[in-house]
């Protein structure tokens, strides 16, 4: 058996830190999900709606549903409890009535931002060290693998339910 090469010892560390990363990541919206007594989903949502409103971007229901992995019927009913607890507004889109446009409140963006805060500080200073060309790389690095994440979901979307198809390893 050959010896790994350091390359391929590098990436299996940046995988698990990856998988660390995004561990805690469901650990922390787990939480604040229970702070709030809403479920995870709702919490995934009004951050994709308040980054897409930071962006200048409207977020169809369908999109929402894509971009927290719910099936459109889930959406419709978390979409509901969320205008409920003043998180998100829906309307019509003014330039094609079939879609349903979706917004963050300022209540859901507030309520983010403060829930998050302390996340995003401890984000900050761990990254203080870091010369923007280096947050920069890093930021690049990120979106890539982020959209190579996104390739590899594709074909377990299209997978029908029960089939084991596919490789073993589990990440």
């Amino acid at each position: 058996m050959t010896q790994p090469q350091p390359r391929d010892e590098l990436l299996r560390e940046l995988q698990a830190q990856l998988r660390a990363v995004s561990l805690h990541s469901r650990r922390y919206v787990a939480d604040v999900a229970r702070a709030l007594r809403l479920p995870s989903s709702d919490i995934h949502a009004v951050g994709v709606l308040k980054d897409a409103h930071e962006r200048g971007r409207e977020v169809t229901a369908t999109e929402l549903a894509h971009g927290v992995g719910l099936s459109n019927a889930a959406v419709t009913a978390m979409l509901d409890r969320m205008q409920r607890v003043g998180h998100a507004t829906k309307h019509r889109s003014a330039v094609d009535a079939r879609r349903v446009i979706v917004d963050p409140t300022d209540e859901g963006r507030l309520t983010s931002s403060e829930m998050f805060r302390p996340m995003n500080d401890s984000i900050r200073a761990a990254l203080s060290g870091y010369s923007d060309a280096e947050l920069e790389a890093f930021t690049q690095m990120l979106g890539r693998v982020s959209e190579a994440m996104q390739t590899a979901q594709e074909p377990t979307r299209r997978r029908p339910a029960g089939d084991s198809s596919g490789p073993d390893e589990v990440a």
